[in-house]
């Protein structure tokens, strides 16, 4: 297969020519040349700023706290934009080592896992800090999604969503066990 050293079906400017819109020339020109669609990271900084105002209410008005989860975001802006630029081929190869380590990662937390407020959601690994392998399965599952479908023929077959169903469904029970419905249903 393409993602294990061959190449991939759609080079990186056949994969810009194909989204909306084609190559875009203008002030969102020098978006597209590093790969961010426009409207969406308009809307992802509408729904940031909306978030903020929102914190600022409930925080009592505290701006410290806003200019903490703003840093947060920049973060997030800034691994966004560098996570953009990674060529396809990455993700390929990855997305299911990253996907089965997640899936053992869950098992290990069922065996091992450390307990906090009644439940078992966390892993506390020496020499690494405490964390939540439910929380990295949140893109983990969409990513291993993305590359099970990348070359089948759209509209997926009725095999294909099964196949992915079970994707979706065997992190999604995992952490349902735990238990964490609210995770489990954003897993999903």
């Amino acid at each position: 297969p393409a993602f294990f050293g061959g190449t991939v079906t759609m080079a990186g400017q056949d994969f810009v020519r194909s989204l909306p819109g084609g190559v875009a020339t203008g002030p969102a020109a020098w978006l597209k040349r590093i790969h961010l669609d426009p409207l969406l990271l308009l809307a992802l900084l509408i729904l940031m700023s909306v978030g903020l105002v929102v914190l600022y209410s409930a925080a009592d008005r505290s701006i410290t706290m806003v200019e903490n989860q703003a840093s947060r975001f920049g973060i997030g802006i800034l691994a966004l934009v560098i996570a953009a630029q990674l060529p396809l081929r990455y993700y390929l190869v990855w997305a299911p080592v990253g996907y089965l380590a997640g899936v053992a990662l869950l098992v290990l937390v069922l065996v091992i896992g450390d307990t906090a407020k009644g439940a078992q959601r966390w892993i506390d690994l020496p020499g690494l800090p405490r964390f939540q392998p439910s929380e990295v399965m949140k893109v983990l599952v969409p990513m291993m999604v993305a590359w099970y479908l990348f070359d089948r023929p759209m509209p997926p077959r009725l095999v294909d969503l099964g196949v992915a169903l079970v994707i979706i469904g065997v992190p999604a029970a995992l952490v349902l066990v735990q238990p964490d419905l609210g995770t489990s249903i954003l897993v999903a």
